[in-house]
């Protein structure tokens, strides 16, 4: 219970930043303006996915075989160090094409700049992801809550001060973004690790393991597209369809129910992921574990929808400018069930991965963005930005009743092998 406790804590604190961030940027930031920020945000998030979260699911699966917290320091290590230098080496051959290309088209040499940052930007996001994959494994939520919380602070005060010092617009958003990502990293390593994480760095061990990190890694790479085309396509194609400023006025709307659906998902994640790799090779286990996530998310994402229905016009007074709440309450509350099934959703992924699945996982995932991305467009045409939140109910039903049959197969196979 006291787990759950230091998961959530930090989570709520998160979560509030989050949302009087929200207020402030809708005041500070015409519709566009926060539009532009938003689809930015939106490409930053695939390159989190395709990158990050690929890097956190393998040094989660493959340190959690071994047992010395030694050994996983070493290998984490040793697979940062490995992802590290292979996003230096992509800059430097990005920057490279810019300089080359920029002998004809002299302007080029302008952005030969964003490589680096980029890959400044990932370096950064890769260390914290690793240190926190081990904190994860080890059960450590004091920390992790003290991370995510001293970064969501860094955020909200680092953007903010671009914003009334600098000037209101999009870029000084992902400026300040940018700046607080590094400075988390470098203040909570030297603060929890005091740089001991990266002492006797043995790339060789990682080494070894290396087919077994692109085997899981890749497949879960290729996903992060797949996952961002439920939680962001959406408004990629309003914003293509009816402009930035209506992106704006969706995402500050939506951006009200994701925030207690992500802090939902996190502490779930945080709490059940564990038990899942550790029971991977019990399928009695396995199965409840992931049946008592589901249950949880559903219950939980229940309570947010009668919530958001009781209570919707006094949340979008109170939390968003005036001229960001027209028709916010509908797509609150539509967008609501749509998150109610994607946590639940989330728990079978992750049981599948446990599993060691995540090519089978991959091919479901496929099949069912397609289906996605075929339906918001209609829905958006069909009713705007209350149709793509609908287009979104839909689409997260599909998702979740193709990854269950997926899951009962898998269950059924690993059953009749205990069974042998």
């Amino acid at each position: 219970m006291l787990k759950i406790v230091h998961v959530l804590w930090g989570q709520i604190i998160v979560a509030l930043v989050t949302f009087g961030g929200l207020r402030v940027y809708t005041e500070l930031l015409d519709r566009e303006s926060f539009g532009i920020a938003m689809l930015c945000m939106g490409a930053v998030s695939l390159l989190d996915g395709i990158s990050v979260m690929a890097l956190h699911q393998t040094v989660v699966a493959l340190c959690s075989r071994l047992q010395g917290l030694e050994d996983r320091r070493r290998l984490a290590v040793g697979l940062l160090y490995l992802a590290v230098v292979g996003c230096a080496t992509l800059a430097l051959v990005a920057t490279l094409v810019c300089a080359l290309l920029s002998l004809t088209v002299p302007r080029l040499i302008f952005y030969a700049w964003v490589p680096i940052a980029i890959v400044t930007y990932l370096a950064a996001e890769l260390t914290k992801s690793t240190q926190q994959a081990l904190l994860s494994l080890k059960s450590d939520f004091v920390r992790l809550s003290f991370w995510s919380t001293g970064e969501a602070i860094l955020g909200f005060g680092c953007t903010c001060m671009l914003l009334l010092v600098w000037r209101a617009d999009w870029l000084s958003y992902l400026i300040g973004y940018f700046i607080s990502r590094l400075l988390s990293c470098a203040l909570f390593t030297v603060i929890f690790a005091r740089c001991s994480f990266f002492r006797h760095v043995h790339v060789g061990a990682a080494r070894k393991t290396i087919g077994q990190a692109l085997t899981f890694g890749v497949p879960v790479a290729a996903m992060a597209p797949l996952g961002w085309i439920s939680t962001f396509l959406d408004r990629f194609i309003i914003g293509s369809m009816m402009g930035a400023a209506e992106t704006g006025t969706y995402v500050a709307a939506t951006s009200l129910v994701s925030r207690p659906y992500a802090l939902t998902t996190a502490v779930l994640t945080n709490y059940f992921r564990p038990q899942l790799y550790v029971a991977a090779q019990d399928s009695a286990l396995l199965r409840q574990s992931m049946y008592r996530w589901i249950l949880a998310a559903l219950l939980i994402g229940a309570a947010g929808a009668i919530a958001i229905f009781a209570a919707g016009d006094f949340i979008t007074d109170l939390m968003l400018a005036a001229p960001y709440r027209q028709g916010a309450t509908v797509l609150m509350l539509v967008f609501s069930i749509a998150q109610t099934i994607s946590i639940a959703t989330h728990a079978m992924d992750n049981a599948i991965l446990a599993l060691g699945r995540s090519a089978k996982l991959l091919k479901i995932q496929t099949a069912l963005s397609i289906f996605t991305v075929m339906m918001i467009p209609i829905g958006v045409f069909w009713m705007g930005a209350a149709g793509a939140v609908i287009a979104r109910c839909f689409a997260e039903a599909a998702k979740f009743i193709g990854t269950w049959a997926l899951f009962k197969y898998l269950s059924s196979s690993l059953r009749m092998r205990e069974a042998k």
